[in-house]
C-alpha cells in the first residue's frame, strides 16, 4: 500500500455497511507486531463474523448562528445577565465572540 493509495486486489478486504453495522470479510483484518516479528502479519477473523455497530445516535437538529441565545461578558470575563447601554462588552453568540458597545 502507497500512502493514500490501496491496490485494487485488496478491496475485497473493506468492509460492508448494513443496517448500521460494518462487517469484515475472513482475514480482512490484520495485526503487525514490529517488536516482535518486523515482516509478518498475523491476520485475525478467520470465521468472517466481525463486525462493528455504529451507534444510534445522530444530529436531531440544526440551530442557526441568528437563533442562538447571546451571552454578554464584562473585559473582566464575568457573564452579565443585565448589560448596561453604552458599556463594552464581550457577546458571545453562535460560537462567535464579539467586542461590542451594548
Amino acid at each position: 500500500m502507497q500512502a493514500g493509495k490501496m491496490r485494487i486486489e485488496y478491496a475485497k478486504y473493506l468492509g460492508t455497511l448494513e443496517d448500521g453495522v460494518i462487517s469484515f470479510p475472513k482475514e480482512a483484518i490484520g495485526i503487525k507486531l514490529p517488536d516482535y516479528h518486523e515482516n509478518y502479519i498475523w491476520w485475525t477473523n478467520s470465521s468472517a463474523c466481525f463486525g462493528v455497530r455504529l451507534p444510534e445516535s445522530g444530529i436531531n437538529s440544526i440551530e442557526s448562528g441568528d437563533n442562538a441565545e447571546k451571552a454578554y461578558f464584562t473585559l473582566q470575563g464575568i457573564r452579565t445577565s443585565n448589560p448596561v447601554k453604552g458599556e463594552i462588552y464581550i457577546m458571545v453568540s453562535g460560537g462567535k465572540a464579539e467586542k461590542i458597545v451594548y
